[in-house]
């Protein structure tokens, strides 16, 4: 039973990631509101559905924020990336 929980909540957020995602991101790039971003949409969403959008928009830029990216080479010549923490 706990599986299909899982299942559900997965297969929500591909649904709302096709549907509506780019959207209520774009929107919210804009400054707008959820209420507003609500009225903006020609498709009935929840205020809670627009904020779960944005809370986990939001959270995958501060984490993506945090790292960088150096290339190393061996000395055999071979070109790698490693992803390291950035200082602050």
């Amino acid at each position: 039973m706990e599986d299909n929980k899982y299942f559900q909540a997965a297969l929500s957020k591909m649904v709302s990631e096709f549907a509506y995602a780019d959207s209520v991101i774009r929107l919210h790039e804009k400054g707008l509101s959820p209420e507003k971003i609500r009225e903006q949409l020609l498709y009935p969403v929840s205020i809670g559905n627009i904020n779960r959008v944005i809370a986990d928009y939001e959270k995958n830029k501060q984490c993506e924020n945090q790292y960088e990216y150096v290339q190393e080479t061996n000395e055999y010549g071979r070109k790698s990336f490693r992803r390291v923490p950035k200082n602050k």
